[in-house]
């Protein structure tokens, strides 16, 4: 997965987006293909699954590398010439660490989040993992425009081209917000229609449907934040976006757990906690990128 993610973020850099999405699809169709054969033909069960999804990584992984090698300079990939470059590795680092560091913090607000949703019982715990997977699906809309803003930005910065930054992040920004919005707003459109992939338990869905109206109703705006600490990190800012998404998505988070949600511990209550924390580190991470642009050096 790593070496699929860097070589697919290298073709990117250059403007292939398709290599990426082709590798990824016959990845995906592999994986369906190999759960019927090791599940429904061999009876593997879980350790079917385990091995498809293992099989179908590497294949992805395999393609995209092999599509590296057939570059031209300077994007061929050659194992002979494979090493360690120190101050490109330090580089990484610096860039990097930081953003990593934030995914891994991430992880434990989500945790308190999720002792808390524990508490309302099993239907609560079922409606909300399954109003979870919508959430991904326009989440995963809204970081593929982050990303997209990353390549162009840092491309048109480095070229010193500051009216196309300008107009990448704007783009970036409408878009990545409109498609992820629209497809949350065809998911609630459909209410129990989609929920009912998942479970038929009408307590569940019910719960479901009570997360989505809070979460997934302004899923698209996760691109706010996303998207402005990409633009950041493509200006060479890269502890202060980690900072302000930590302090905004964790910290926030925690706090609300420990004051508003214990004064009224509904089920309400917690899921307005996403949407919230949200607006409050893109204006956050925004007021230190109208910053930047004022003072290059000022944001780190």
């Amino acid at each position: 997965m790593v070496l699929y993610n860097f070589a697919a973020s290298i073709q990117r850099s250059h403007g292939d987006t398709s290599t990426p999405l082709v590798c990824m699809i016959i990845s995906g169709i592999t994986n369906v293909i190999l759960n019927l054969v090791f599940v429904a033909g061999f009876h593997l069960d879980t350790a079917g699954v385990a091995i498809a999804t293992s099989i179908s990584n590497a294949l992805s992984a395999w393609l995209i590398t092999r599509k590296m090698m057939k570059e031209e300079e300077p994007y061929h990939f050659d194992f002979h010439r494979l090493h360690l470059n120190p101050e490109v590795s330090r580089r990484t680092m610096i860039t990097g660490f930081p953003a990593g560091l934030q995914m891994a913090v991430f992880s434990i607000s989500n945790m308190f989040i999720q002792t808390a949703i524990n508490h309302f019982g099993s239907f609560a715990i079922a409606g909300s993992s399954a109003a979870l997977n919508f959430e991904y699906f326009a989440y995963d809309l809204a970081v593929a425009f982050a990303q997209a803003a990353v390549t162009w930005y840092s491309q048109n910065y480095g070229a010193g081209n500051l009216d196309r930054c300008k107009a990448s992040f704007r783009i970036a920004m409408i878009e990545g917000i409109g498609s992820a919005e629209l497809l949350s707003l065809i998911f609630l459109a459909g209410g129990s229609m989609f929920v009912k992939f998942y479970t038929s338990d009408p307590q569940v869905i019910a719960f479901a449907l009570e997360r989505e109206k809070y979460v997934l109703s302004l899923e698209g705006f996760t691109g706010t934040y996303e998207i402005t600490a990409g633009v950041l990190r493509s200006r060479g800012a890269n502890l202060t976006p980690s900072v302000i998404t930590i302090i905004g998505t964790v910290v926030f988070r925690i706090l609300w757990l420990l004051t508003i949600y214990r004064a009224d511990p509904t089920f309400a209550t917690l899921m307005t906690v996403y949407p919230i924390s949200w607006f409050l580190t893109f204006f956050a991470l925004y007021y230190a990128y109208r910053k930047s642009l004022k003072n290059p050096t000022a944001v780190k």
